[in-house]
């Protein structure tokens, strides 16, 4: 149920050390995102709760696979997508709080934020689902709150297919389209949705 398959791949698999970028240390407390509060950086929730708020780090010091301490953060990934009149659009965040070792190295609590943008299309592996969507991300630099070297490293540009469940009862379900994967859980009112993943670990 994890995102971290897609936008691992789009970040920074391999690297071991970044430079610090400002003094932010944003980590999804649903604050504005960004550096120095740029009004840009809101983050509006729309009417729906602020899954983003509560989050926080866990056991993410020692690599399982090697019991030894790794650089690296407690990853979570969250949405906010708000219904227009030709789909979506909002903003995703990959929220991330650092390691002991990360922050030896210099590394922080720190967001990287894409905006948002989507069009709707027909379900294809979600047959309860009731909307499907093609999004294309683009990344937001001044709204990225992480080292330098992070921001440089990801791909600007992004697209993927999520496919989504709604429930009477203001809940969400969104899993990727094609593979039917299932990545994270939200609420979802009249003109909105949201989500959040489940945390996991990232080994830089």
């Amino acid at each position: 149920m994890l995102k971290c398959t897609f936008l691992i791949s789009l970040c920074l698999v391999g690297c071991t050390k970044f430079s610090k970028h400002g003094d932010s240390g944003a980590s999804g407390d649903g604050s504005d995102g960004g550096d120095g509060g740029d009004p840009t950086c809101e983050r509006p929730h729309l009417g729906l709760e602020d899954l983003s708020a509560n989050l926080g780090e866990w056991d993410c010091d020692i690599q399982h696979a090697t019991g030894v301490a790794g650089v690296g953060a407690t990853s979570y990934f969250y949405g906010v997508y708000k219904e227009s009149h030709d789909g979506f659009n909002g903003f995703e965040e990959w929220i991330l709080f650092a390691n002991d070792t990360w922050a030896d190295e210099g590394g922080y609590d720190c967001v990287m934020r894409w905006n948002v943008s989507a069009i709707t299309v027909e379900p294809e592996s979600c047959a309860a689902c009731d909307v499907a969507l093609e999004v294309l991300l683009t990344l937001d630099e001044t709204c990225s709150t992480c080292p330098q070297d992070m921001i440089d490293a990801v791909i600007k540009n992004s697209s993927v297919g999520y496919e989504i469940l709604r429930s009477s009862t203001g809940t969400s379900r969104w899993f990727f389209s094609g593979s039917g994967t299932e990545f994270g859980e939200g609420k979802a009112n009249a003109k909105a949705m949201n989500f959040v993943s489940e945390d996991s670990c990232t080994w830089f």
